[in-house]
């Protein structure tokens, strides 16, 4: 694997914080041309116990995009745009493009757009039933808006995955770099290098890093674009359960190394659910630090910050036990950095009881964390089942938090941070909306 030069991330770095404004006025203007099926009324829209939803909702359409797992494996996204009488319509994705068709695991998404990307397009990867990794792609080929690929056949070294794709988009070499658990636990890389004579090639990290090895569950994966960290960052579950990381430093002889944080951080240990994290960096008012959630054996949320204290580079903290109104959570949690509207991390998880439950760092009633039952208190919410995506609104305001969840008659539920009868959150039921039910 060909390793980068870390200079030309910095450049990157640089050029990205300057263009980004610039170049999301200049890709907004994409439209929506191609054929793009609508849902089949035919399909079975209840979706597997556990399925949730991967959100992209600032692209180059300013619409808000979310993918789904249906229970009768098709993949589905749902999409504000206003089109056929219906704000919310629902397009098959798995009947509609050409290569697609069942797959077995929810979906990841990833938009390359806006820093210094020439690459427009909405890149969503699932797991078939056979185990092959696949990715559908807006790019407008063929007459069709939506294509879909098989990595694992045309990968050189490619083969079955396990488990959920984690996908990080790569402002370096301007493509996605997918990450994914193997039948036998080898955490493995796909990149879009054009190495070898294979567009896609696989890499097995478990093996090439140092101190690497195997994997249990579903990674999480992002891209630093600081000035002082450029690297590809991918967080883990080991077999003997502690929290890894992985990061492509080229440290040591090795492009990419791997540590322990379980074992390393002061008050960390093992961990019971996948993890999912980010850098908070932004113009708008990051930390400049790693936080990473991720749940416990028995179910307590908990954040890993590389924040440098008391001796140690990390640190975990109970946000179960330490949070206003917290307590044991379930699943993967979905993470948004509410840069630009209030400089907040927002995580939603379910519960035991099946509430979709918000947990903030704001600070308030003497408490730096806090959570809200958002089932109980938005204006039509109601229990979910399984894990919620969710992220900032589109627009260049910025100005409302989407949370997408399943409810538990098998709706897909759209939560939204507007005012509605006293609520502050309100629940719409875009089954109901885009007339799948």
């Amino acid at each position: 694997m060909t390793h980068r030069i870390v200079w030309h991330r910095v450049v990157a770095a640089v050029v990205a914080v300057v263009l980004v404004l610039a170049l999301a006025v200049a890709l907004g203007t994409a439209t929506r041309t191609a054929s793009h099926p609508h849902w089949s009324a035919a399909s079975n829209y209840f979706p597997a116990s556990g399925s949730d939803g991967a959100t992209v909702t600032w692209d180059v359409d300013g619409l808000t995009h979310d993918y789904v797992q249906t229970a009768n494996g098709h993949l589905v996204e749902f999409v504000n745009d206003d089109v056929g009488g219906h704000l919310w319509n629902a397009y098959d994705l798995s009947a509609g493009a050409p290569g697609g068709g069942l797959i077995a695991s929810n979906p990841i998404a990833e938009y390359g757009c806006c820093f210094i990307s020439t690459d427009p397009y909405i890149h969503v990867y699932v797991r078939t039933p056979a185990g092959d990794l696949v990715e559908y792609v807006n790019n407008n080929v063929g007459g069709h808006l939506w294509n879909a690929y098989d990595l694992s056949a045309g990968a050189g070294g490619g083969g079955p995955i396990v488990g959920k794709p984690a996908v990080a988009y790569d402002y370096y070499d301007n493509t996605p770099h997918v990450y994914v658990d193997t039948p036998s636990g080898q955490l493995t890389e796909y990149a879009h290098d054009n190495a070898n004579g294979h567009a896609w090639n696989a890499y097995d990290l478990s093996y090439g890093a140092g101190t690497g090895g195997p994997i249990a569950g579903d990674a999480t994966a992002f891209e630093s674009y600081t000035l002082n960290d450029t690297f590809i960052h991918v967080y883990a579950r080991t077999k003997g359960g502690d929290l890894v990381e992985y990061v492509d430093n080229n440290t040591g002889g090795h492009l990419w190394n791997a540590y322990d944080l379980s074992y390393g951080a002061g008050g960390g240990g093992p961990v019971g659910g996948s993890p999912v994290g980010f850098l908070l960096d932004t113009p708008c008012g990051g930390d400049g630090l790693i936080h990473v959630y991720v749940t416990t054996p028995i179910g307590l949320l908990t954040e890993y910050v590389n924040d440098d204290v008391g001796g140690h580079l990390w640190n975990a903290y109970d946000l179960s036990a330490g949070a206003g109104g917290g307590g044991p959570v379930t699943g993967t949690p979905s993470l948004t950095f509410a840069d630009c509207l209030d400089r907040f991390v927002h995580l939603y998880v379910d519960t035991p009881a099946g509430q979709l439950t918000e947990y903030v760092n704001d600070d308030a009633g003497g408490h730096p964390w806090n959570a809200y039952d958002l089932s109980a208190g938005a204006a039509g919410g109601g229990a979910i089942t399984g894990d919620a995506s969710s992220a900032e609104g589109p627009g260049s305001g910025r100005d409302q938090l989407n949370v997408f969840a399943w409810s538990t008659g098998g709706d897909l539920m759209y939560y939204v941070d507007t005012s509605s009868g006293g609520h502050p959150w309100t629940a719409t039921d875009l089954s109901t909306a885009t007339g799948v039910r």
